[in-house]
């Protein structure tokens, strides 16, 4: 069974030895504290053990800031699809949708044909985090989008809004691959956009 100090051990080889940041040492430790509650149900005996490693603290480190995107930068992003294919229209109306709406990736790619209404006034239902639904006026652009996207969707067996070019849900990583590869178009005429590249191996 570990002790805390072996533990402390542990945390110190990966931060030394294998160079692990500090949150990549947070996250182990967060690990190893939920097995040792598992353990602590099966094995009482080991309580003491137990609270030796749930007592190690978490390491405080810098958190960067996160960057925000001016509407200079959203507006070259939102115009890099080509809207004169059918998926180009589609990317268009989800960068729209997840720019308008502040909508976390998860909650872009789980949102359902039935959580839009575009009758006055337009406006989609998300159900977030802990299962909370919200409410979302849309901007008339937004709407308009969606509508273009709609009304060459077709009509795959899925009930999700956004389907990727096999007529399958989106996934995350199919929208990041087609975040990545506008936010390249984008900053071929917007140089400042290149530091937001990220790289994504996906099919969309």
């Amino acid at each position: 069974m570990w002790t805390g100090r072996t533990q402390g051990y542990f945390l110190k080889h990966i931060e030394k030895t294998r160079s692990n940041s500090d949150v990549t040492r947070n996250s182990r430790l967060a690990a190893v504290k939920a097995f040792m509650r598992y353990v602590e149900l099966r094995l009482p005996s080991s309580l003491e053990q137990v609270h030796q490693i749930c007592a190690i603290p978490t390491k405080r480190h810098d958190q960067a800031l996160v960057q925000h995107l001016t509407m200079k930068q959203i507006r070259a992003i939102l115009g890099a699809p080509n809207l004169s294919t059918r998926l180009g229209i589609r990317d268009r109306a989800m960068l729209h949708l997840c720019f308008a709406a502040g909508l976390r990736v998860s909650e872009l790619v789980d949102l359902s044909i039935e959580s839009v209404s575009l009758r006055h006034p337009p406006r989609i239902r998300v159900c977030g985090k802990g299962r909370r639904e919200r409410c979302l006026p849309l901007w008339k652009e937004t709407a308009a989008d969606l509508r273009a996207w709609l009304s060459v969707r077709g009509s795959p067996r899925t009930p999700e809004l956004f389907v990727n070019a096999a007529g399958n849900p989106m996934r995350r990583a199919g929208f990041e691959y087609v975040l990545e590869k506008h936010v390249r178009a984008a900053a071929l005429k917007l140089p400042e956009l290149r530091g937001l590249c990220i790289a994504t191996p996906a099919e969309a």
